[in-house]
């Protein structure tokens, strides 16, 4: 449908060329300008579209809460590890 509107205005340029009416010249003038905006804005419109995520992607608000509270817990599990692996590896009598 995208192409339609450039052929249409391309239509209206070649009957603006031939025309020679003002009033009617004027009106095929705007038409043509109107098609090439709509043209436009269609291309730019399928490539934002093109371009955009899939909307089943997006996480929502309780899936991403329990998400980041699993983190939070694996982090604290991960942490008191770590301090006994420390305390294991430092030597006795440090003199």
């Amino acid at each position: 449908m995208r192409w339609l509107y450039f052929i249409l205005a391309i239509v209206c340029f070649a009957l603006l060329l031939k025309v020679q009416s003002l009033g009617f010249a004027t009106i095929l003038l705007i038409a043509m300008l109107v098609f090439m905006l709509a043209g436009v804005l269609s291309l730019v419109a399928a490539r934002v579209d093109g371009r955009s995520r899939d909307q089943g992607q997006i996480v929502d608000v309780a899936t991403l809460t329990q998400i980041r509270q699993q983190a939070e817990q694996r982090k604290a599990e991960a942490e008191p590890a770590e301090s006994k692996d420390d305390d294991e590896q430092a030597p006795a009598n440090p003199a």
